[in-house]
């Protein structure tokens, strides 16, 4: 058997210590809460995603339904230059607040 030396006794306990100490700080507890943000930012994304597909064919069935028949094709025209118009927005916000 070889015999420690009272440094070597108290390194280890020492190491331990740290890692107790630096286990709960908030390094960890912000990395964790800043994942559950991002999941339910994401969660809440999907549901805005699903609503506006929803109220996308929705406007469809409200042209055919109160546009006479003659005008469909230009006012659905006039929606979707809007809908692009709209969604190159929206892209250029994200983008240029991205940066």
């Amino acid at each position: 058997m070889t015999q420690e030396t009272p440094m070597e006794q108290r390194a280890v306990p020492e190491q331990m210590e740290r890692a107790i100490v630096n286990k709960g700080t908030g390094a960890d507890k912000t990395k964790i809460s800043n994942d559950i943000k991002t999941g339910i930012r994401l969660i809440i994304l999907l549901l805005i995603f699903i609503a506006a597909v929803h109220l996308y064919f929705t406007i469809q069935e409200v042209i055919r339904l109160w546009i006479a028949d003659q005008f469909i094709p230009l006012v659905n025209g006039v929606y979707y230059l809007l809908v692009i118009a709209g969604g190159i927005w929206l892209i250029r916000e994200i983008f240029i607040r991205g940066n």
